[in-house]
C-alpha cells in the first residue's frame, strides 16, 4: 500500500473517530480493490468480500462527479464535520494534497453516488442507515470512500 493511501485512511480515520456521536456512528471506509474493466463486476466482487450481504448487487447506480474536489466539499460539511464541526480550509488543502499525490496524474474517472441526499446505491450492503460514497476509477483498481452513519 502507497504512502499516500496510509496518509489518507489516518486522516479520514481520525475524522471518524471525532464525529463519532452519542446515539449515531460513523463508518468511514477507504480501500482500493482490483478493477477488471466491468465497474458492476468489480463493486460486486469487492462488496461481498468485505460485507456480511446475502444478496448480490443487480445494479448499482452512480453519477460521474464531475469536480471531485467540490464534492470532497459537500461531504466535509455533512459526514466528515457531522457532530464536531472542526475543518478548517488548511484541513481540507492537505486533505486534497494527499488524494493529488495518490492520483499521481494518472487517468481516473470518479463515480459518486449518496453525495447530496446520503443515500448510496451501495449503503445497505453495509447495513447503514445513511451513506454517501465515491469512487476512483484507475486502469486496473479502484478507490473507495464510503462515509456511512449507523444508528
Amino acid at each position: 500500500m502507497s504512502e499516500a493511501l496510509e496518509q489518507i485512511k489516518g486522516f479520514v480515520k481520525a475524522f471518524e473517530a471525532i464525529n463519532n456521536g452519542k446515539y449515531e456512528g460513523t463508518d468511514y471506509l477507504i480501500d482500493e480493490f482490483k478493477y477488471n474493466g466491468n465497474q458492476l463486476l468489480s463493486i460486486k466482487n469487492y462488496l461481498m468480500k468485505i460485507t456480511s450481504s446475502n444478496y448480490e448487487p443487480e445494479s448499482l447506480i452512480f453519477e460521474d462527479v464531475g469536480n471531485w474536489r467540490k464534492t470532497f466539499e459537500i461531504l466535509f460539511r455533512s459526514y466528515f464535520t457531522r457532530n464536531i464541526e472542526i475543518l478548517e480550509n488548511i484541513y481540507k488543502i492537505e486533505f486534497i494534497k494527499m488524494l493529488n499525490k495518490y492520483i499521481d496524474n494518472e487517468q481516473v474517472e470518479v463515480w459518486g453516488s449518496g453525495i447530496n441526499d446520503g443515500f448510496s446505491c451501495i449503503t445497505k450492503y453495509f447495513k447503514e442507515v445513511s451513506g454517501s460514497d465515491l469512487l476512483f476509477v484507475f486502469k486496473e483498481k479502484i478507490l473507495i470512500f464510503h462515509f456511512g452513519i449507523n444508528d
